[in-house]
């Protein structure tokens, strides 16, 4: 059975990982790239981006964890 607290911090993780990337979106467009002509800074810049998106896409996970065990708590 789906309790009030799983259906809350499901709905707070969405609405955390829309933001993150609505946020993130704006931030990665806003880092500048060396050229192609210097292909070892693009190589770098391209792979912290990847790393920022995936961070963005952890975050709601373990909010949605924490925040489950939180609600669970309230519950008793």
């Amino acid at each position: 059975m789906v309790t009030i607290g799983f259906f809350m911090s499901f709905m707070i993780a969405a609405i955390a990982m829309i933001i993150g990337i609505l946020a993130f979106g704006e931030f990665a467009d806003g880092i500048p790239c060396p050229p192609p002509s210097q292909p070892d800074g693009e190589l770098a810049c391209e792979r912290g981006k990847s790393i920022g998106w995936t961070v963005v896409g952890i975050f709601p996970v373990t909010l949605f964890f924490g925040l489950t065990a939180l609600f669970g708590k309230f519950g008793k």
